[in-house]
């Protein structure tokens, strides 16, 4: 489980670097919890109850019709409140946005 502030610090370099989704995980230095790059992850992603962290964002970009979504999982995670998430979101014109996710336990 990767330390949050080292991880958004890392995270805010790839923007600001524009660094390509391909090259995240190893700017990183640490495999992402769901890389839709990867084979299987998508199906992974779409099954998930994934919301925003409302403590940092308000609303959550739709997922489902992002051209690819990488995070990972930060923190200690009480699985009531949700596992906290942090990650890149890349839209269908290549542009990267930074989001904070709770992906809730199935009911």
């Amino acid at each position: 489980m990767f330390e949050y502030s080292l991880l958004l610090k890392k995270l805010q370099e790839v923007l600001q670097q524009k660094i390509p989704l391909e090259k995240v995980e190893a700017y990183i230095g640490e495999a992402a919890t769901i890389n839709t790059l990867r084979s299987g992850d998508r199906d992974c992603l779409l099954a998930a109850d994934i919301g925003p962290d409302t403590d940092y964002q308000a609303d959550l970009s739709d997922l489902s019709i992002a051209k690819n979504v990488v995070y990972w999982s930060y923190g200690e995670n009480d699985i009531d409140d949700g596992v906290r998430v942090i990650g890149l979101i890349e839209h269908k014109d290549d542009m990267l946005e930074l989001f904070y996710g709770l992906v809730y336990a199935p009911e």
